[in-house]
């Protein structure tokens, strides 16, 4: 399916895609436990580590700390 859309599907894996859906779930402000649930991880720890905490989520969060004060 990549290939049909013009990306090398050769580069990617299962883990690309949950990387990416647990990182889009926590910059639409889903908690970590919902977030394991989705990916059906048996430990919360475990769905952190497919998050990654890129530039837009960091300045996501600083947004909302900045409502704060």
């Amino acid at each position: 399916m990549l290939d049909n859309l013009g990306y090398d599907g050769k580069k990617y894996s299962e883990h690309s895609g949950k990387r990416g859906g647990a990182t889009y779930a926590a910059e639409c402000g889903i908690d970590e436990e919902n977030i394991r649930v989705i990916g059906d991880w048996k430990d919360v720890r475990t769905a952190r580590l497919y998050i990654d905490h890129n530039t837009p989520l960091r300045m996501k969060r600083v947004r909302q700390l900045q409502q704060c004060i």
